[in-house]
């Protein structure tokens, strides 16, 4: 008898399916190295119209310490937070690629 509170039915026939070893491999690889593959990140952001209305947003983990500074600054500066950080990351980012 089983003891189990759940059981499969072993006695039928149960589908197996192909296993897709590129598929699998792919997976792998992606939860190692943490690459995107097939996913529309290559978008030509250049061609982007910088002043649209934001359609993402992104989470950031901050500590104590961070998140204080950021709200000094913020206070400082007579801004939002989140202005803050958008105004900052932009500035930033915009040096890189120049």
């Amino acid at each position: 008898m089983n003891k189990s509170k759940f059981s499969l039915d072993t006695d039928k026939d149960v589908d197996v399916c192909e296993i897709d070893r590129k598929a699998l491999k792919n997976f792998a690889k992606g939860a190692v190295t943490h690459e995107l593959v097939d996913i529309s990140t290559n978008i030509d952001w250049q061609k982007e119209d910088p002043n649209e209305l934001p359609s993402y947003n992104f989470r950031l983990r901050l500590n104590k310490y961070q998140i204080g500074l950021l709200k000094h600054v913020a206070r400082l500066e007579n801004r939002s937070v989140s202005n803050m950080i958008k105004v900052t990351l932009l500035t930033e980012l915009g040096k890189k690629v120049t």
